[in-house]
């Protein structure tokens, strides 16, 4: 979405990341269709790296500009991203209105406005206390 203006006047921007006003939605009906890619992916890399050609892989995958020394999480992150760039639609809160920001499809610039019942900013899409941190330890 970049820069914008709300309905409101407020100016919006995603210019850095993360922000307590932005998130990313899978639509529901193309929920199978991104896990479904997503584990593809993630399988073809583990099938690759058992039988020995993970570099070989990677290369194909990725082609020749892709790092050679990233670990196997990294590379399952990338595949992870790659997933969601063709399947994710963001969303923006205006921090003056409260308004939410739908991108309509996945990179277009197109979004749609919803007004909430709640006036003003509510911080809907602020992170969850605690659970990025928990996130990010190994089981």
């Amino acid at each position: 979405m970049s820069k914008f203006k709300c309905l409101c006047g407020e100016t919006i921007s995603d210019t850095h990341y993360p922000r307590p006003t932005a998130g990313a939605i899978v639509k529901q009906m193309d929920e199978e269709k991104f896990y479904d890619r997503v584990s593809a992916s993630i399988a073809e890399f583990m099938s690759a790296v058992a039988a020995g050609h993970r570099d070989q892989w990677i290369k194909s995958r990725f082609g020749d500009q892709y790092p050679k020394d990233l670990d196997d999480a990294s590379i399952v992150s990338d595949l992870l991203t790659a997933g969601e760039l063709d399947f994710h639609v963001l969303i923006e809160e205006c921090e003056s209105c409260g308004r939410l920001h739908v991108q309509e499809l996945p990179g277009s610039p197109q979004s749609v406005s919803y007004v909430p019942d709640t006036k003003g900013y509510q911080g809907v899409l602020r992170g969850s206390p605690g659970r990025a941190e928990e996130g990010s330890k190994p089981p």
